[in-house]
């Protein structure tokens, strides 16, 4: 079922179309200007408009040249429908910005069947859609994992490093001293890593708005992990 606007100037086709459209199972308003149009395209938000070409005040291509314009509604699937023939009529229509093409007197049947196929190229450009939004975000967590990985790297090679020197000089009281003051700061970092590895997590799992597909935002957590090393830094120092 998809939601469908119906604008016509003669209640009668209104009429038509949208008793053959509710007999679809589609949920259909009507309208009976340009204006109108566009007012209820606001509000009822369809996804799809059967659009006449020939109305008073705003004829069908006023009416696509405004959507147009407007992001909103710039691919919102329009059929417009006329009973105008001449080439040149069809063409200011697709140039406006129609998808498809439709001249009265028409049968239901291929209403429908255009209907259908609209609607069907619109779900696979939003799969598209999604999908680079999906891409976007799994590029973006690989540069993060690699980011965490080397804070983590960092802290365990000062650690080992430490321990190392340690085992050398197993006698020396300052040097495992140090050995202990590194190690407390160095997990302390580790953590702060894994904390915010666990707020990525959280984020993907809410799945925000401005959060999703969005590399720049999704990953301000590396600026704010950034900002907790430095501070761990400071309290050593």
């Amino acid at each position: 079922m998809a939601k469908i606007l119906i604008v016509d100037d003669l209640p009668l086709n209104l009429d038509f179309l949208e008793e053959q459209l509710l007999l679809l199972n589609h949920e259909v308003e009507k309208a009976i200007d340009g204006n109108q149009a566009l007012d209820q395209i606001r509000s009822f938000l369809p996804d799809l408009v059967l659009l006449d070409y020939d109305m008073p005040e705003k004829n069908g291509v006023e009416v696509l040249e405004i959507l147009r314009k407007d992001e909103s509604f710039a691919n919102l699937p329009v059929i417009m429908i006329t009973a105008k023939r001449d080439h040149e009529d069809r063409l200011a229509g697709i140039e406006a910005g129609a998808d498809d093409y439709i001249t009265k007197p028409f049968h239901m049947d291929e209403v429908a069947t255009r209907i259908r196929s609209l609607l069907r190229l619109r779900d696979l450009q939003q799969q598209i859609v999604d999908r680079e939004k999906k891409l976007s975000q799994v590029e973006g967590v690989g540069q993060t994992l690699v980011t965490l990985a080397h804070h983590i790297n960092n802290a365990t090679q000062a650690i080992a490093g430490m321990a190392q020197l340690c085992g050398q000089a197993p006698d020396n009281l300052a040097q495992h001293q140090q050995l202990a003051s590194i190690s407390l700061v160095q997990s302390q970092k580790i953590t702060a890593v894994i904390n915010s590895l666990q707020e990525m997590v959280d984020r993907m799992n809410l799945k925000t708005a401005d959060y999703a597909g969005d590399p720049d935002k999704m990953f301000d957590i590396e600026a704010d992990l950034k900002k907790r090393l430095e501070q761990i830094e400071q309290v050593r120092a």
